[in-house]
């Protein structure tokens, strides 16, 4: 298993409860849908939850302490180069927990994506970051795919869509 983590702050963190687990991998990387550009990640107080390169938009309306508390640049790098430069094989599940930034990293992963059978993403119906991948766009990009599940976090505007891909 590849775990992907942008903030450097939680990686340790991640380090630690991976340890017991064999064959889990992590990749200390700022995923996007272009490669080595300098990006920034606005991380929050909350132990780097809520923490994305989006600025709050609705956020801020139903977590009012969540709050910036410092910016981080990491260099960017796509799902696709990741694939390549980590000789990864086999893939056929993707879980994306990504603040509103689903959509660039998944253009980013254009070559993977017909190697998946699943997808689990969190997914927006409000701005709820500035700029955020409404569910509609995530359903375009996952066009091969059904959303089999999807599970709304109250009125807040995200919550957690399941995708399997379509039978041929």
């Amino acid at each position: 298993m590849w775990w992907v983590e942008g903030n450097p702050a939680v990686e340790p963190k991640i380090k630690e409860v991976l340890k017991p687990y064999p064959n889990q991998h992590l990749i200390p990387v700022l995923l996007s849908d272009r490669n080595d550009e300098p990006m920034t990640l606005h991380v929050t107080n909350y132990d780097g939850m809520s923490s994305s390169v989006l600025r709050f938009g609705t956020h801020t309306e139903f977590s009012p302490d969540t709050v910036y508390v410092r910016d981080v640049v990491r260099i960017s790098r796509t799902i696709d180069s990741l694939i390549a430069s980590y000789r990864i094989t086999d893939v056929n599940m993707l879980v994306m927990d990504l603040q509103g930034f689903e959509g660039p990293v998944l253009r980013g992963g254009l070559g993977l994506i017909p190697h998946l059978d699943y997808v689990m993403s969190e997914v927006n119906c409000k701005e709820v970051y500035i700029g955020a991948t409404m569910v509609s766009e995530l359903d375009q990009l996952l066009s091969d795919f059904d959303r089999v599940e999807t599970t709304w976090v109250s009125n807040f505007g995200w919550g957690d869509g399941f995708y399997a891909r379509r039978p041929q």
